[in-house]
């Protein structure tokens, strides 16, 4: 018989009524898309609401400092999009928690690019599929935003749209 916990092994513990405590406390990072971090930070970002009834939601990252016009054509340089579903096995973190945070930060700066990061319905206190269907969900709101002349205004000024790239964390 193996002496590997799993519940130990991911610092959670399973409640009676089947959804877990998790035990590892992260900080919670907040948004920062007022003018004044504009100006102090690199990375800018902003929660964007998919669903209230399910509770779903995006962070979108952007550079604080915008592409500059083609001297040509005079139109904006956009952005990429890394549409980014953050790490856990579906059943731990969210978009605020630091960690995933910070990953989103660094692929804005570094690729750069728009990053749309989705907090999705954890499991076990939401049924699989319940986390797939949010990552349909959000994909299906996303090309909603390219055909939306009101969408988004961060995606719909900066984001390249014939650009899209999903990334996975386990």
């Amino acid at each position: 018989m193996s002496k590997f916990d799993p519940y130990d092994h991911l610092n959670i513990a399973p409640n009676p009524d089947g959804s877990i405590t998790r035990l590892l406390k992260i900080p919670k990072m907040p948004t920062n898309c007022d003018d004044e971090s504009a100006e102090s930070e690199d990375v800018i970002c902003k929660d964007v609401v998919l669903s209230a009834e399910k509770k779903t939601k995006v962070r979108i990252f952007r550079p604080s400092k915008t592409p500059s016009k083609e001297s040509t054509a005079g139109a904006i340089a956009k952005l990429p999009i890394l549409f980014y579903y953050h790490g856990g096995f579906f059943i731990m973190y969210d978009v605020a928690d630091e960690i995933q945070h910070m990953h989103c930060v660094q692929f804005t700066t570094e690729l750069p690019a728009i990053v749309i990061s989705l907090d999705y319905r954890l499991a076990p206190e939401n049924r699989l599929p319940a986390s797939y269907d949010d990552a349909v969900d959000a994909l299906l709101w996303l090309k909603q935003q390219a055909l939306d002349p009101k969408g988004e205004p961060w995606l719909r000024e900066y984001a390249d749209f014939s650009k899209c790239y999903l990334l996975r964390r386990v």
